[in-house]
């Protein structure tokens, strides 16, 4: 097999495995309802501020939860899942589906991108990186955040034979070769900050969430047939965000105990200009 048809293999793979977790629709579930998501969630958002006048585009943007809370002039959501795309278009939001290492977007006409566990899942971290930089204009924003990995799986989805994940459902996947949202590259802070620094970005600030357990285990599963029920016949935007924001979050976080382990690492870096790098 050649090596263009190789990563077209890879990329019908992931491909397959993303419209899966998109059917059941997990990551909008926890991003919303856990604490650790929802403070990776706050840090992000300020890190972006102030954006109105900007262009920006949220890459691996699921079903659109955090693309719709970024306040800018533009906002487009690129995604590598339909179902997904489809999910950010209804909320009113503009929105691709196209692999986010080759992205339809010109040569610098983005100002800030924001990539938030994503990169982890890419076979090929730095050919997104090198997109990024060729997407953003000079001195434009990029904001990442990857899992503070302590003990990587033993498997990851390159690893599953391409007809057990068109053939099984998520949680089967899961249960059987023990993957939990497809990570592939599991990288340590000081990789990582290399990494991005290798590919024309300085790191203007980085923060972290930590991690928590649940306590009240029943009554975080009633929260989230709350949530889901109100989410899926509630039409008003506006009132679903107050609805969370005041009610179900400080419900959830009542249900929850925040530990000291180090969850995500989250950075914001800036295109380095072409003076600077001579």
């Amino acid at each position: 097999m050649s090596k263009h048809e190789n990563n077209k293999a890879i990329q019908s793979k992931l491909k397959t495995f993303y419209e899966k977790i998109a059917a059941i629709q997990i990551d909008g579930c926890w991003y919303y309802t856990n604490p650790t998501g929802l403070t990776r969630k706050e840090k992000v958002l300020q890190m972006l501020a102030p954006s109105y006048q900007n262009v920006i585009c949220d890459l691996g943007c699921g079903d659109g939860k955090l693309t719709a809370e970024i306040d800018s002039r533009i906002v487009i959501g690129i995604d590598i899942s339909l179902t997904n795309v489809n999910k950010v278009r209804s909320r009113g939001l503009r929105s691709i589906c196209a692999d986010i290492t080759n992205l339809p977007i010109k040569n610098e006409c983005v100002d800030k991108i924001v990539c938030t566990e994503v990169i982890d899942h890419l076979p090929n971290p730095a050919r997104l990186l090198d997109e990024v930089s060729r997407a953003l204009v000079e001195g434009g924003e990029a904001i990442f955040s990857i899992p503070c990995c302590h003990q990587p799986p033993d498997r990851t989805i390159l690893g599953i034979p391409e007809e057990e994940i068109r053939s099984l459902n998520y949680h089967e996947l899961e249960k059987r070769y023990h993957v939990h949202g497809g990570d592939i590259h599991f990288f340590s802070e000081e990789e990582f900050q290399a990494l991005v620094c290798d590919h024309g970005f300085v790191i203007e600030s980085k923060d972290y969430t930590y991690g928590s357990v649940a306590k009240f285990r029943l009554a975080i599963r009633i929260l989230n047939v709350v949530y889901k029920f109100v989410e899926k016949y509630c039409f008003n935007t506006l009132f679903l965000n107050k609805l969370m924001e005041r009610v179900l979050i400080p419900l959830y976080s009542l249900c929850y105990k925040k530990e000291n382990t180090k969850h995500h690492f989250i950075i914001k870096t800036r295109k380095v200009g072409r003076y600077e790098r001579l």
